[in-house]
């Protein structure tokens, strides 16, 4: 997978998820951004993302108002802390998509505890009713 290649021009990144290290700018991270699927076609963050109302709603083009699957942009998740540049009511979300609070869509099939993954710890919850004995 490609990455940031320094091939000696000049760049500025800004509110970005950065892989493998902090570029120098404004509101820069480098943490797992917790995507719910990361296959090539969903790119949604998951709930307890730190991309989440961390972008800069100042860096938006004049004119755009929802991100790529059409949903409102600055969607104020009322858990998340806004560590953006909030223009109106929140700070955008670090990414192509916007977080959208409760969406059903963003559920991972297999993830019983919406821990973001599924792993033994789903199937325990699965399966410890099966196991209690009355």
């Amino acid at each position: 997978m490609g990455g940031i290649v320094d091939s000696g021009g000049s760049m500025t990144v800004t509110y970005s998820d950065v892989q493998d290290g902090v570029l120098p700018g404004m509101g820069n991270i480098s943490i797992a951004p917790l995507l719910a699927n990361a296959g090539p076609n969903d790119l949604n963050l998951l709930s307890d993302s730190d991309c989440i109302d961390s972008g800069s709603s100042a860096a938006i083009p004049a004119g755009i108002f929802s991100d790529v699957d059409g949903n409102p942009l600055a969607v104020v998740d009322p858990v998340k802390t806004n560590t953006g540049i909030t223009v109106s009511i929140a700070a955008v979300d670090i990414g192509a998509y916007e977080f959208i609070p409760g969406a059903s869509s963003l559920q991972i099939i297999g993830d019983h505890n919406c821990d973001g993954i599924v792993n033994e710890l789903d199937f325990a919850f699965m399966a410890l009713p099966w196991l209690e004995t009355n």
